[in-house]
């Protein structure tokens, strides 16, 4: 079987992203998706060493907004 970690695409339809992952997938700095979760303006937890955010609210998140700003 595959690893699901293998592939882009895999990462896009986990219900769950790193911060790298969604860093890389949103091609936004680590450190906006930091600030956003540290802020509470993004829900976000920490499992083990890891911070994970759900994806359907990165992709909320970061839908462009009037003035074109994240959040």
């Amino acid at each position: 079987l595959d690893d699901p970690g293998d592939s882009k695409e895999s990462t896009i339809e986990r219900p769950m992203m790193t911060v790298e992952e969604a860093s890389e997938w949103l091609d936004v700095p680590r450190e906006t998706i930091m600030r956003a979760v540290r802020n509470g303006k993004l829900p976000g937890g920490k499992i083990g060493n890891t911070y994970r955010i759900p994806r359907e609210d990165l992709v909320e998140f970061f839908k462009p907004s009037v003035a074109g700003t994240p959040g």
